[in-house]
């Protein structure tokens, strides 16, 4: 029984190398991830595929499994769409803030003009304005954090220099009427009074 179950899953194997090297779903180069595998694919043959990772490990994944479970090929279309979360105080103008947001990308290398960047609120969240920003860059992983690492930065810097209100967390304890301390988190401006964190969050 042993060696059948095992001639069923070279079998498996194979044939699914012969579909996906008569597919060509991917190419060698590709960046790909297959369930929980991601990164560059070094070699394809009828049994097995071979995936280096992002941290410079080498995957041997059957080719049953990459079949079986679906990719995606993140390098298949050229550019990539990549996301970048800003949260914005309460007390700022949206329609100016998404303007600064615009210039700061417009400026930030490797952000392609073409489609342009989608600047609009997702959702509006109990201390903040939650944005979306959507923007369009070459699609290797290495290019898609280079320019994730800028755009973020153009962002938070463009923000501070129009007047955004950036604010930073503090804990105040006041005295309570049994004795002792009752913690409270704030969010306080750099001016001083209650205000709400401008935040940035990037998604590759």
């Amino acid at each position: 029984m042993a060696i059948g179950f095992a001639l069923k899953d070279i079998l498996q194997n194979f044939v699914a190398g012969v579909l996906l090297l008569g597919r060509r779903s991917f190419r060698i180069g590709d960046q790909i991830r297959t369930g929980n595998y991601e990164g560059t694919v070094e070699d394809i043959d009828v049994r097995s595929t071979r995936i280096r990772t992002y941290d410079n490990e080498l995957l041997v994944v059957p080719n049953g499994e990459v079949y079986t479970r679906g990719m995606i090929v993140r390098t298949a279309n050229g550019p990539r769409r990549v996301r970048l979360g800003v949260s914005i105080s309460y007390v700022d103008d949206v329609d100016v803030d998404r303007e600064v947001i615009r210039g700061a990308l417009s400026g930030t290398e490797g952000v392609m003009a073409d489609p342009a960047a989608w600047v609009y609120v997702e959702s509006l969240g109990p201390s903040n304005v939650e944005m979306t920003v959507h923007f369009w860059v070459e699609a290797h992983q290495a290019n898609v954090l280079r320019v994730l690492d800028r755009a973020a930065t153009a962002v938070r810097t463009a923000l501070d220099a129009a007047g955004a209100d950036a604010t930073f967390p503090r804990t105040e304890r006041r005295p309570s009427r049994t004795g002792g301390h009752v913690a409270r988190d704030q969010n306080l401006s750099s001016r001083g009074r209650v205000a709400w964190s401008t935040r940035l969050r990037a998604e590759g």
